[in-house]
C-alpha cells in the first residue's frame, strides 16, 4: 500500500493484514500536492487475490490560521 503525492511516496505500508485488530489510520499533510495517488501492489509471493478497502478516505481542508 502506498500513497503518492505528485509521484513521491508520502506513506507506505508493506505488511497490512485484513486480520488486524483495527484499521490503519493515515494522517498526511498534502498541502500543495496536485495529484494524489492511492496504490495497492502485489502481496507476498506475487499474490493477486488480496483486496484493499480505503475506508472513509477523505480530504479535509485545514482551518485558516
Amino acid at each position: 500500500m502506498r500513497i503518492l503525492g505528485d509521484e513521491k511516496v508520502l506513506w507506505q505500508q508493506r505488511d497490512l493484514k485484513g486480520s488486524a485488530a483495527k484499521p490503519s489510520v493515515v494522517d498526511l499533510d498534502v498541502a500543495g500536492v496536485k495529484r494524489l495517488t492511492l496504490e495497492a501492489d502485489f502481496g507476498p509471493n506475487q499474490d493477486v487475490a488480496g483486496r484493499v478497502v480505503w475506508g472513509e478516505a477523505r480530504l479535509v481542508k485545514a482551518a485558516p490560521k
